[in-house]
């Protein structure tokens, strides 16, 4: 049997921008963990591969074991990749139980135990050479143990890297592709950087966050744009706040073959362990791809309140119809949460579609009620109504009358009341509830208006 969580059909007023908007989620069962939610609606972009290039929750992992069930193409590496030596090591990552997101979590560990000068040991995820992306978004959760209280002496701990093939075989006399987020905890300091074959570099200077010893959410965005466009983008954020962003040309045809796209991301990947540094990273649910556009799960009914997000997995995607697998992540059952989807161009709905983790599906959100029919005095018609729930946002109230089938939008109000309607015996008329920007998220059944005798 399927369940429906059905929101009436949303008419955007005047002035609303172009966002996502959610008409109906179903699910088979109850929103909870490894469950499907179909989603329809209009607006949610394009992707051409619904799936990401790659998610793991590494869930299917032996503790102390090294990754190989479930692992993908995530490796790591240890010994000193940058000044052009290959790799004498090269397996996959260990399972942990050590730090649990949720009880009975299982993590990818890299472990820094800070008895060499330095590690570059991280979690990648490689394509093929010559087959890069242009767009790359990346989630993760970590949490960097301070295990042994030297953490901070780290003189440069790396958050992430895209990089091409070349980055490690430099060609035409030119480093590739390096964008990446390095933090010096023992400055402190930090940048966030980019560049395409020694060139173009661009750098977000002072992004210093550590978040030792409790689990954090990092994102990271890069559109590398066109070749000699100056329509770029790179970014990155740490608890939904963004640390690092800028935008500009990322390519350049000067390059030659330099002009590729990035073929590879690294998590973590190097760890300075002078000064007796050490750490252990954790690293749960892993999500690449090669669009921006995703699905998310917050806990808030704005997405600017959301303090807490979890990224849900999609099986398939059309303008007007998603299909995810429920990622429940940390939120507990009987958790209010609300639904969001984000386009290919960064653009999400601002409200949040309401549902609920666990027990029963999420029952129909309130709608916006008026008690009885509209009375019209002969020339003028009034009428009042029941707001719905607290919506978390400022709420206002559109008004349409409807006559032979035609819609007329005759005001809004922050009031539960509207008088002085030009109305006409017989016509419809309805109430929708609008934020600021118009996004509408509850209206009323259509009731007739009928002249008071």
């Amino acid at each position: 049997m399927r369940y429906a969580f059905l929101l009436a059909a949303l008419v955007l007023v005047s002035g609303a921008s172009a966002q996502p908007v959610l008409t109906s989620v179903s699910a088979d069962t109850a929103v909870v963990h490894g469950n499907t939610l179909t989603i329809t609606g209009t607006g949610f972009g394009a992707k051409d591969q619904a799936a990401p290039m790659a998610w793991d929750d590494f869930q299917e992992g032996t503790p102390a074991e090294p990754g190989e069930a479930g692992a993908g193409n995530w490796i790591t590496r240890e010994n000193s990749i940058w000044n052009g030596i290959s790799a004498s090591v090269t397996r996959q990552p260990y399972w942990s139980s050590g730090r649990q997101r949720v009880d009975g979590d299982i993590c990818a560990l890299l472990d820094y135990p800070g008895q060499y000068p330095e590690s570059n040991k991280g979690v990648r995820y490689s394509t093929d050479a010559g087959q890069g992306h242009r767009a790359w978004y990346v989630s993760f959760w970590c949490y960097q143990d301070d295990w042994m209280d030297t953490a901070l002496n780290c003189e440069n701990a790396k958050v992430y890297g895209n990089y091409s093939s070349s980055r490690w075989v430099p060609s035409n006399g030119h480093e590739g592709i390096n964008f990446r987020w390095d933090e010096y905890w023992s400055g402190p300091g930090g940048h966030m950087f980019g560049y395409t074959c020694d060139v173009g570099r661009q750098e977000v200077t002072g992004v210093y966050h550590n978040n030792l010893d409790k689990w954090t959410r990092v994102e990271r965005w890069l559109d590398m744009g066109n070749i000699d466009v100056a329509n770029g983008y790179h970014a990155g954020s740490q608890d939904l706040q963004i640390r690092g962003a800028w935008s500009g040309q990322l390519r350049f045809s000067s390059c030659g073959d330099d002009t590729v796209y990035a073929e590879s991301c690294v998590i973590g990947h190097f760890f300075n362990r002078q000064n007796g540094a050490a750490m252990r990273l954790y690293i749960s649910e892993l999500y690449m791809d090669n669009s921006f556009a995703r699905v998310e799960l917050g806990n808030a009914p704005t997405w600017a309140a959301c303090t807490h997000r979890e990224i849900q997995i999609p099986s398939a995607w059309s303008a007007t119809e998603i299909t995810v697998t429920v990622n429940q992540g940390a939120f507990e059952a009987e958790d209010d949460v609300w639904l969001y989807v984000v386009d290919e161009n960064r653009v999400n709905n601002s409200v949040g579609y309401p549902l609920v983790i666990g027990g029963e599906p999420a029952s129909e959100p309130e709608q916006v009620g008026i008690p009885g029919p509209v009375i019209f005095d002969g020339e003028e018609a009034s009428v009042s109504w029941t707001a719905p729930v607290d919506l978390g946002v400022p709420a206002y109230y559109g008004v349409y009358l409807v006559k032979d089938g035609v819609e007329r939008r005759v005001g809004s109000t922050p009031a539960t009341y509207m008088d002085r309607i030009p109305a006409e015996n017989g016509m419809g008329l309805y109430v929708v509830a609008h934020n600021a920007l118009g996004q509408v998220f509850s209206r009323s059944e259509t009731v007739e208006v009928v002249e008071w005798r």
